[in-house]
């Protein structure tokens, strides 16, 4: 490993602007109340979407139905009248339908606020504590490269993704730069993400499996 380019981008739960759900108190209210009324589109099985709203459902005692899609961005678009009442879709699938008026944002999958969005409240202030779903972008070389060469590649990439261009870059897509970037970081990273996620599998019914 090299080192992290980006973190992100996020998913944020969206809804249809349509309900009257100011907030995720009142969508949760409501799907507790009247069990089933609600679908979400997800991606799949297993995948970012699919388990954030299972952690959702495990968390809030909840029984919001996934709705499966092709894809989280034909899912995010389904979301209306015609269509499923909401959705965790990537920032740059949820933003432009928000900003078009299509759907209400009512939180971030992830630590702390988004700079460009920052009136929507992350899961975590609204009560929902590690609820963390972003991409990563990394960078990789051959496992026997040497580490003189890795600690070359390392130097320059922190010395593109640490300037001001890149970083307001990556902003304006939902995406952060790590402040710390290290090869042993990203492994850090990668393998506390490795369990975090199977066990967030767990949740929706899907086992790991070890390669043969």
């Amino acid at each position: 490993m090299i080192g992290m380019i980006v973190e992100g981008p996020p998913l944020v739960l969206i809804i249809d602007a349509e309900l009257p759900y100011r907030s995720l108190t009142e969508l949760l209210t409501d799907a507790k109340t009247n069990a089933n009324k609600i679908s979400f589109g997800t991606s799949g099985p297993a995948t970012s979407p699919a388990m954030a709203l299972a952690q959702l459902n495990a968390l809030a005692k909840t029984e919001i139905a996934g709705v499966p899609y092709a894809g989280s961005g034909e899912a995010a678009r389904n979301v209306s009248p015609s269509g499923v009442q909401g959705a965790f879709a990537f920032y740059a699938q949820a933003k432009p339908l928000a900003d078009g008026g299509k759907v209400r944002a009512l939180a971030i999958a992830m630590p702390y606020r988004i700079v460009t969005w920052p009136e929507v409240p992350t899961m975590q202030e609204l009560g929902f504590p590690n609820f963390d779903y972003r991409g990563f972008v990394g960078l990789a070389a051959p496992a026997k490269t040497p580490a003189s060469i890795i600690a070359y590649l390392n130097r320059e990439l922190n010395e593109v993704v640490q300037s001001p261009q890149f970083r307001s870059r990556m902003e304006v897509l939902g995406m952060t730069v790590p402040t710390k970037n290290t090869p042993e970081l990203l492994v850090d990273y990668m393998r506390r993400e490795t369990k975090r996620q199977g066990e967030l599998a767990a949740l929706t019914g899907i086992t790991m499996t070890k390669p043969k």
